[in-house]
């Protein structure tokens, strides 16, 4: 619950986790960590970041993520050095001006939070360098035009903010009525349909192949016999950079444009959950079932060094067949999207399965994970302005 004065004589100390322990303050010593790069305080007590910490000398990544922060006091920022920011899920409605000044950061997580537009400092457009920013379930009721207009941004989540709440709402209503694949919007669209849980073939008794935030998915085998992964969602829930029910939205509606470098849903279904309160319904989604022998993660997420760079097995070499048809098939998932007028905000190595062009000779790559996912008009200024930005994660 408390650190002692001591501490602070750990002067050669780059990397301290103290996640997970009822911490609320710091000692006046900790400035005495003057090779400290490094410092987590996930999960604890804090309801003010610390104003020692601005005196740190080496600090580039810091996180006070799902703690209790209400305050962030001006003189807490290190902002000579601070490259790396994890605010998310605490309760702060405003960041002081020395958030902007800091020149090198890269990577700002603020989702979570009650954040407005007034308590975003002006200043921030100054943070050229800036390529990462998580906004998303916060309170703002515009989009920043510092962060449509950014020159580095290239990874943005705005999900769940009054500012893209009925742009979200139209989007979910488009993906909850059923496409009619002979429409005006084009033959080569694809139907989503509803289907009963009773068709989809999930062993209930057996674990989920994964789980998260946003729910759990299962394999399964339907009446056909043919293998699918079917994802239920926490509705409820939040993710770390939305919400379930955009992510759900997003998935059907890219799916529907028949763009084949999208990890496909082919159905979606309601479940009445009787174990549940009385009337609680359980949604999800099916998708296409990618054999993990022949399809893997293109890349791993970053490091603590590459910071917004995906990284790779130092094994993996691509031939130039299959460079390009990463390159056009995850340009052509992007341009799919933003026919729906949706963002992915997460275009990632990572988020990406690759197949290598042993298997038949044909390389392709399949953008998935909608997690971060959120909505715009088609067709608007402010959402060519967001397009830019994708395009640079690409």
């Amino acid at each position: 619950s408390e650190l002692p004065d001591e501490i602070g004589t750990l002067s050669s100390l780059e990397f301290l986790n103290l996640g997970k322990n009822p911490l609320s303050t710091l000692p006046s010593t900790f400035a005495g960590l003057t090779s400290l790069k490094i410092l987590f305080f996930l999960g604890c007590e804090f309801t003010k970041v610390p104003e020692v910490l601005g005196e740190m000398k080496s600090l580039y990544m810091l996180s006070f993520k799902a703690n209790k922060v209400e305050e962030v006091p001006a003189a807490s920022i290190p902002h000579r050095t601070l490259g790396w920011l994890i605010l998310s899920d605490n309760n702060i409605q405003s960041l002081p001006d020395t958030v902007g000044k800091c020149e090198n950061m890269r990577k700002l997580l603020l989702a979570g939070n009650k954040l407005t537009n007034a308590g975003l400092p002006d200043n921030m457009a100054h943070m050229t360098r800036l390529e990462l920013i998580r906004l998303a379930d916060n309170n703002l009721t515009e989009v920043p035009a510092w962060i449509a207009s950014h020159p580095s941004l290239a990874w943005v989540a705005l999900a769940a903010n009054p500012a893209t709440e009925a742009w979200a709402e139209d989007a979910n209503a488009r993906a909850m009525t059923s496409d009619d694949v002979s429409s005006s919007e084009g033959a080569s669209k694809v139907d989503v349909p509803v289907v009963d849980w009773s068709e989809l073939g999930v062993d209930e008794d057996e674990p989920p192949l994964g789980s998260g935030a946003s729910g759990a998915v299962y394999a399964a085998t339907d009446r056909n016999g043919s293998r699918t992964a079917v994802k239920v969602y926490n509705l409820g829930g939040k993710t770390s950079d939305g919400r379930p029910r955009d992510e759900m939205a997003a998935s059907v509606l890219a799916s529907r444009t028949g763009c084949r470098s999208i990890v496909r849903t082919t159905a979606r279904f309601v479940k009445n959950e009787e174990s549940q309160a009385e009337g609680a319904l359980l949604e999800g989604l099916v998708m296409e079932y990618l054999d993990p022998g022949e399809w893997r993660s293109l890349g791993s997420p970053p490091s603590f060094d590459t910071v917004t760079r995906d990284v790779y097995p130092p094994e993996l070499k691509l031939d130039a067949a299959e460079v390009v048809a990463v390159a056009r098939g995850l340009a052509a998932a992007g341009a799919a999207l933003h026919t729906c007028g949706c963002i992915h905000g997460d275009m990632y190595a990572h988020n990406v399965l690759f197949r290598s062009s042993k298997f038949n000779g044909v390389p392709a790559a399949k953008l998935g994970d909608f997690g971060a996912a959120f909505f715009y008009p088609p067709g608007s200024t402010i959402g060519r302005e967001f397009e830019r930005t994708e395009a640079r994660a690409w």
